[in-house]
């Protein structure tokens, strides 16, 4: 078992403190599930934006937005400082993907 050096040693006695927390996690209704998966590139993009982060990165990113392609399940990732710069990113995918590919981005 590997050990982790440097966190304070510490004992959780009561587990009901953080049930609270837990539900807060919780408070979103998920999508729901789909068998039908798309066959063809680019006919179905996933996206996801993420953030702020506790802490941000060494070039001062707090903020991610995930691409991914249902059918390839290639994925492009952007850092960003704020959420604002989700639709220049998705701007850029699209020139970057659609142009070589021959094919258009059909649903995001």
């Amino acid at each position: 078992m590997d050990r982790v050096y440097g966190l304070p040693n510490f004992k959780v006695e009561k587990i009901e403190e953080f049930i609270g927390c837990a539900l807060n996690e919780h408070s979103k209704i998920a999508f729901p599930y789909s068998e039908e998966k798309s066959r063809n590139i680019l006919k179905l993009m996933q996206s996801d934006v993420c953030g702020p982060m506790p802490s941000s990165s060494f070039i001062n990113r707090v903020y991610y937005v995930s691409f991914i392609d249902d059918s390839s399940h290639k994925t492009k990732i952007y850092f960003m400082k704020t959420k604002y710069e989700v639709y220049g990113n998705f701007e850029e995918l699209k020139a970057l993907v659609e142009n070589p590919m021959g094919e258009k981005i059909k649903m995001l």
